[in-house]
């Protein structure tokens, strides 16, 4: 097949963007000599730069083209323009579909859960389903005309500075805390979880991102948990180095959850919010992954995780 550039677009979070290279994938597997372009938010640029099949990465800063000016500069400066044979933009995003009509995309294909005002774009059978993952991956059938594959994300770290001498057999990470305080897991369950863990002789790994991680991680240290604090401290380069080390990952929903996923470590899904298991929670046939969404309590939580690690 001809050599084809694709502009991949995604001006979501961290798990968003991870969520988008199956159809990275599904691009390079039917036009292998293509270019695929991954245009991401700023903070994210890692997170899409390591992906796998993603040859180039574009950095747009939201927070600096806010106006139709600098979008309209964004787009001059571009190396880009005109040279677009499909550009996809993740979730219809507004900025990303008008970006695409000044940079000339040949043909825009949108993920968008209703019709676009701004442009007339295909409607993939991404319509159909819930999965994220899986509405991505349809986003490709417009432009190869065959079925997509349903293919594992996949993140490819660099080496990492961070040096852990991490003990994996019995090493487990947690992500118990988001910025989005309804995923959050109750502070007493998580003391108790750790609590347990920490009688099972595990050494525990605390992740997280923010002053809300810092204080969530200050909370559980007042009530005597005894864990490894990494909040703040990882890029997500160094982020995937751990989660690749470790036995496994307990996470509320959450990118980390998506990153053990992409460096295929084992991860137990803790989904407080019932409504977004099925369009956020792992696939079993791809990942090793399970998620506890009901009676969640640390023993639960504890046992789904063991099962989980211990078999297979």
């Amino acid at each position: 097949m001809d050599s084809k550039t694709f502009l991949v677009i995604n001006l979501s979070c961290f798990g968003d963007v991870l969520l988008t290279n199956s159809l990275c994938q599904n691009l390079k597997i039917n036009y292998p000599d293509s270019k695929i372009v991954f245009v991401v938010d700023k903070p994210f640029e890692d997170v899409a730069k390591y992906q796998k099949d993603v040859d180039e990465v574009l950095v747009f800063d939201k927070s600096k083209t806010k106006s139709f000016f600098k979008l309209l500069k964004y787009a001059k400066n571009c190396p880009y323009k005109r040279k677009i044979d499909a550009s996809f933009v993740i979730y219809g995003n507004t900025r990303g579909l008008i970006l695409s009509k000044l940079l000339g995309a040949k043909k825009i294909v949108t993920g968008a859960l209703k019709k676009s005002l701004l442009i007339n774009t295909p409607q993939p059978k991404c319509y159909m389903v819930t999965s994220v993952q899986r509405a991505n991956e349809f986003l490709a059938e417009v432009i190869t005309e065959k079925e997509s594959e349903n293919l594992p994300i996949r993140f490819l770290p660099k080496d990492s500075d961070l040096e852990l001498n991490i003990d994996k057999e019995n090493s487990i990470a947690l992500c118990l805390e988001a910025n989005n305080q309804e995923k959050d897991l109750p502070i007493d369950i998580a003391v108790e979880l750790i609590q347990k863990l920490n009688e099972d002789g595990k050494k525990l790994y605390l992740l997280g991102a923010g002053e809300s991680a810092s204080i969530y991680a200050n909370d559980l240290r007042l009530n005597n948990c005894n864990f490894i604090d990494l909040t703040n401290k990882t890029n997500f380069n160094d982020l995937a180095q751990v989660l690749k080390q470790v036995k496994g990952l307990i996470s509320i929903d959450t990118g980390t959850m998506h990153m053990a996923c992409a460096v295929d470590a084992p991860v137990l899904g803790i989904f407080l919010k019932q409504d977004n298991v099925e369009k956020w929670a792992p696939d079993k046939n791809l990942y090793k992954s399970d998620i506890i969404s009901s009676d969640i309590s640390a023993e639960n939580i504890i046992n789904k995780f063991y099962g989980l690690v211990n078999n297979g």
